[in-house]
Order: structure tokens, then sequence, then C-alpha cells
């Protein structure tokens, strides 16, 4: 049995999202506040706690609907106008679907639709709703009217008194838990429930005996052993402690193999209570000198207690050896911090495991029914750990929830793991199939976001090349396009040295943008996972313009050229054929109109024309870059025509070919020669550029301020 699918609806941000859970693991990325801790709390809430319910769980954008069921009930004579389908589509609801088979069906009598179902999910609706409205109304009703019975006594004076409306009613104090509950009803995947429809029976929630729920959560401290709190990553130690408290202390439930034990313990504490009355001798003396304690003069003894579990929960309970160093030991707490979290969420793993299943629980005897889903919720792993820690945990969380023997046995029992994180090592470290992107969207007219879930799995569908290649890249290169704000796919090393500046200049700086290094002509690639992320994104790319000409064996043969209108060049990027803006002629490109370089989350930036005047006493002239680089100097040539650039090698070369050539015709042909055989390297360019002086006023190219431009609007 697997949960399969769950639809939440009207919770926080999520106003209406699917969310498709894998068999084994689903990761949730996304960029902050996009919605990964909302879908955790929404599956808690409804599943395991829901006490827990707030006001403030109410999509905000519906709270308006709610206060306008509030204003319509103070003009309703009797409560027979009062309906509880009119909250149907107001309050947090959840649909869950669970995975079966034939086997299972014993287990799920109460989810199946009909005597005759014989499909693969069943599944529930779970929405809290108000228990009995007509209650409801009636208390909001008299709180309403003793308000403007007072107000109306004090001249209807412009102050706020609880309750301003139905919002505020709902918000005060117990009210939520007091007049809403969770409430449960049957579904049939054989209909159509595209309209939100459900039985109208109500059943019992049947998901408190079918999952088990265990989290660790994100906002967690790490304890000293003496520390305290609800939310803490404790020490090894005490979680040991508690531990061997719950499933092995033989004080609980004695055993035939823990009376050697407790006969050990006894002696111990016999020899133990000798010493101390021969310590304390004088002491219970003088005691019993002053008619103490009293009462017939009875006699004084001290007896100590050991309680095997209390003698492991101090700070060096758990000791490390150190390598080669016979005989040191050093207590747990003067390990490194991020050491402690993994070892400690680790063992925290084995205790959900070992509590969920009660394999060594003495006082249920493993006859306490078990769940048949355990679902794992760890939000933000990787707090306190480095990079290679938080691979290492990722990699060996599930071993720690299903390293048993009884789980290798018995098939009927599953877990799913849900992590949600920030963390590109964890994203690097798991199949894209098995993430779930969350992404912030703004559809509503007072702007509020809210959230979407986008499934990762077959993202690429049967092109397996492509899904071979960007996985592979990504995984070597840049994972964090899922938790970005925006990215930028670029070139090349020049454009990676020099475009954050760019960036910065632009006042980007405060936005997540990530900027991927990939070379034009494959960015293409990118197209199915971009168009599935609906992300943001500017692709700054070459022209790469190719002239046709025939070899000496009368075969037609293309080579780089310069850009030029009139002859008849074609791209050879495969970006700007088959992406954007799918045009193939040069002459095309140079004159396209800029709304055809972008659609609605992405925009296309390669090199146009540019007006340069190459010396004080010539006409401005059109010149079309072929690259970024010589793109970048035509925006800069002052720069380069400097007199005291010393031996900045590339910068050097440059300069000297300005002053070296009459004409700007000329020049830009040495140096397309020069890039293009490699005697000025890009990278090389743009490392010498950072030592120039100049390098703050350092101007970008027409074409990537254009995109940068777009860029920030969009964000903002």
């Amino acid at each position: 049995m697997k949960l399969s699918q769950v639809k939440i609806r009207n919770f926080r941000k999520l106003s209406d999202c699917t969310i498709d859970f894998d068999d084994t693991q689903t990761i949730f990325v996304g960029a902050n506040n996009s919605g990964k801790t909302t879908a955790m709390s929404a599956l808690r809430w409804f599943l395991d706690e829901p006490n827990r319910f707030t006001a403030q769980d109410f999509t905000v954008t519906l709270w308006k609907s709610i206060n306008d069921i509030g204003d319509k009930w103070l003009d309703v004579s009797n409560d027979e106008e009062i309906h509880i389908e009119d909250w149907f589509n107001i309050v947090p609801s959840m649909d869950v679907w669970v995975k079966i088979d034939s086997s299972e069906k014993y287990r799920v009598i109460n989810l199946l639709p009909s005597l005759t179902w014989n499909g693969e999910k069943v599944g529930a609706r779970l929405r809290f709703q108000p228990k009995e409205v007509k209650n409801l109304y009636a208390a909001y009703i008299m709180a309403k009217r003793n308000v403007n019975a007072i107000k109306e006594k004090h001249g209807n004076e412009s102050i706020d008194i609880y309750p301003k409306n139905l919002t505020d009613f709902i918000s005060h104090r117990n009210n939520l838990q007091t007049y809403f509950e969770l409430v449960c009803y049957l579904l049939d995947e054989e209909q159509d429930i595209s309209e939100y429809k459900e039985s109208v029976y109500e059943i019992e929630n049947p998901f408190k005996k079918l999952i088990k729920i265990n989290c660790i959560e994100a906002l967690r401290e790490f304890s000293d052993p003496d520390g305290n709190g609800d939310n803490i990553i404790d020490t090894l130690s005490r979680q040991l402690q508690e531990y061997y408290k719950k499933q092995v202390d033989p004080r609980e439930n004695i055993r035939e193999n823990d009376y050697s034990l407790l006969k050990a313990i006894d002696e111990t504490n016999k020899v133990f209570d000798e010493n101390l009355m021969k310590s304390f001798a004088s002491i219970i003396d003088e005691l019993e000198g002053f008619n103490y304690p009293g009462f017939q003069n009875p006699k004084i003894e001290i007896h100590s207690y050991s309680n095997p579990a209390s003698s492991i929960g101090h700070d060096s309970a758990v000791q490390f050896i150190m390598p080669g160093e016979e005989g040191l030991r050093i207590p747990e707490k003067y390990n490194g911090l991020g050491y402690r979290n993994l070892l400690s969420m680790y063992f925290k793993l084995i205790q959900f495991r070992e509590s969920w299943l009660h394999l060594s629980d003495r006082r249920t005897d493993g006859k306490q029914e078990i769940e048949p889903i355990h679902l794992v919720l760890i939000e933000e792993p990787e707090a306190h750990l480095h990079a290679q820690a938080q691979q290492i945990f990722i990699r060996k969380a599930i071993d720690g929830l299903t390293n048993v023997q009884f789980l290798k046995d018995n098939s009927q029992f599953s877990t799913q793991l849900i992590v949600s994180t920030h963390s590109t090592h964890i994203s690097n470290e798991v199949n894209m199939c098995c993430m779930r992107y969350f992404k912030r969207i703004q559809k509503t007219k007072d702007h509020i976001p809210i959230s979407k879930v986008i499934n990762m799995r077959d993202t690429f569908g049967e092109d397996k090349e492509t899904e071979r290649f960007v996985t592979r890249y990504l995984q070597l290169m840049h994972y964090d396009v899922f938790f970005a704000d925006a990215i930028i796919l670029i070139e090349g090393a020049a454009e990676k040295i020099l475009l954050p500046q760019f960036v910065r200049k632009m006042e980007l700086g405060s936005r997540f943008v990530s900027i991927i290094e990939i070379n034009g002509s494959h960015a293409f690639r990118f197209k199915p996972l971009i168009d599935r992320l609906e992300i943001l994104t500017l692709i700054i790319s070459d022209i790469d313009a190719k002239g046709k000409y025939t070899d000496e064996a009368g075969k037609p043969r293309s080579k780089a050229e310069l850009p030029e209108v009139g002859k008849n060049q074609e791209t050879s990027n495969n970006t700007l054929i088959d992406w954007l803006p799918q045009r193939k002629m040069i002459d095309e490109l140079l004159t396209l109109e800029s709304d055809k370089k972008e659609n609605a989350h992405v925009r296309i930036a390669y090199p146009c024309s540019m007006k340069i005047k190459y010396k004080e006493d010539t006409k401005e002239i059109d010149v079309y870059p072929y690259t970024f680089e010589d793109a970048l100097i035509f925006s800069n040539i002052e720069l380069f025509r400097q007199e005291k650039l010393g031996n900045m090698g590339a910068v050097t070369t440059i300069s000297n070919l300005l002053k070296s050539n009459a004409d700007l015709l000329s020049f830009h042909k040495k140096l397309f020669d020069k890039l293009e055989n490699k005697k000025i390297t890009k990278a090389e360019l743009a490392i010498n550029l950072l030592f120039a002086e100049q390098f703050g006023n350092l101007v970008a190219p027409p074409y990537i301020q254009e995109g940068l431009r777009w860029l920030k609007s969009k964000l903002d």
C-alpha cells in the first residue's frame, strides 16, 4: 500500500494543487516561500493533527468570501437559510488517494466506492468545515449584535471591536476548533471529480489506521545535555536514554533474559548502600541526637537506586575514540554541530521505524496493530550539515527507515520519505523523477502569491538522450535551477566571469538569479525542463553566422563569418533555430522585432546591430558583432584605447589592434580572426578585464542590457 496522490485546496498559499508521491522518496524543491513547508503542514494537519488548524490556514484570498457569508447572515431572518454548502469551496480540504493491490482490500473496506470496485486507488476527501453551521451562525450573530448594540450606545464611533467580521470571529481564541471539524467523504476514481464533487455520505477518517506520520521539522535547535524544547535535535546520549526507556528497560516488563541484569543491579545497590551508611554514619548519629526524625525515633537509612536508563543519559555516555590515539576518548558535545546533527537525525529515523513497527516495544509485545503506510517528513535536513554530509544523509535516510528484516519479509508495509529542501547537494543526489517543484504564481487581483506543484517525472518524454544530457549536466554543474527566482543561460567562460557584474548593475543582486554556463548551441536541450518549470529564463547567445561556399571538390560548405545583411547567411545556433525565435536566416535575426524574441517566460538575447564611432573624426556606422566578446569590446571601446594598460594580455592585444587599424571594418575582421583562431582566448579576455582600473565602469552590450531589463521587469 502506498500514498499515491493528494490534492490540496484552500490551505494557505496552496489554493489548488496536486502532489504525486514516489513509491520510496519524494523531494520538494523550489525557491523560498514557494509552498514546500505549507505542503508538509497540510499533510500533518489533515492526516494526523487536525487540532492544529488555525484561521491563518485558510487561503488569504478567500477571507473576503468568509466575511461575505458573515455579512449575508446579518440579513438572514431565520437559520433555515443557513447552508453548509456555502463553505465547501472556501474551507481547506485535501483529497487523499492510496494505491493498493487486491490482497489489501480488507484494510480499506470502508473506502471502497462499490462492491464491484476493481481499481488501483481508493480515496477520500478530508475537509475542515463547520461542525454544525447553524451553531456557528447563532454564535456569530449573538456576538455581532452585542457589538452593534454597544457601538450604537456610544454614537457608533469608528473603533474596531471584536468581532469586526466573521474571520475575526473564527480567529478568536478557540472558536475555530469549537465550531469546525475535519469531515471525511468517500471518493470514486471512476467518476469525474473535476467539479469537486464527493459522496454525500460521511465516513470515519480511515487514514488514522492506514498512515503513521513522523516528522523532523525545519525550525530545530541542537540541545546541550541540559537543554529543553519541543523541537530539539537532542544529543545522541539523551536519545539513547529515551530509546532505552521505551524499548529496552527491563524494569518496565521483565523477560527471562533480563533476570541476570536485574540481579547484578540489585547486588550493586546493596554494596553501594553499605558504603553510603558508613560514609554518612557520623552525620546520621548527629541527626539522631537531635531527636530527629521524631515519631518513635525510627532509624535513618540511606538507599541508592540504580536506574539503567539514567546511567546513559549524561553527556559523556556516548564517547568517540580518536583514531590512532588508543585510550583517548572525547564526549559527544565536543564534536561539531553538523556531525552531531547528522547522527541525531539518523537515529531519529531509526526511532521512527521502531515506534511504527513496535518490534522492540516491551509494553505491547508486538500485539498493537501496525499502519501499512509509514510517512516520514523531513524539513530542510541540510541545516548545520556541510555538503558531503547532506549527500550522505539523503543516500542513507531511507535505509535508516527500512533496514529491518520485518519489512523485507512483509511487503504489505511500506515506508515513504518526503523531504523538503533548498540544498543543491541533496537534489543532486536524487533522481529528477522524484522531485516536485513548487512554483510561486500571482494570478489574484490583489497580488497575493499562491503556489502550484509541478511533477518532474516524464519532463523529457521519450527523448532519453536529452534527458541524460540535461540531468548529467545539472548534476555536474548546476542544480540550483530548482531554487532560483530566474535563470540565465549563457554561452561560455567569458559571460560566466563578467555577467554577475552586469546583473548587479541592473540591481538584480537581491534576487536569486542562477547563471548557467552552457554552450548556446546546446541551450535548446534545456527547453523541456524550462517549459515544465515555467521559470523565468533569459538566454544569452551568440548569433553564429555562417557563410556558404563551394570547396575545391565542388561540394557546398559553410564557415563562420562576420554577420552581414544581404549575404544569405544562416545561423548554426540550434537554440535560435529550434527554440527562440525559431529563425535560421541572419537577415531575419538581425531585423527581428523585440516581441518576437520572447514568450511567456523565456527571452532570447543575441548580438544585433550596433552604431559605433571608431574615431573622433569618423561617422557612426553599423557593425554586427558575432560573439559576446566583440560586442563587449565595441560597447567599451574607449577602455581598450587607454594608453596605460600595461601588460594585460588579451586586453593589450586588442588595444594594439585598435592602434594599428585605421578603420572599423578592418579592425573587426582582425579581431574576428584572432577570436576564431583562439589567438585571443575568451576566458583570458574576461580575466584580464578584472584587473582593469575601469572595470567598475564596464558596460554590457546593448542586447544583454535589453535582456536584463526584460528580466528585471518580470521579477518586479
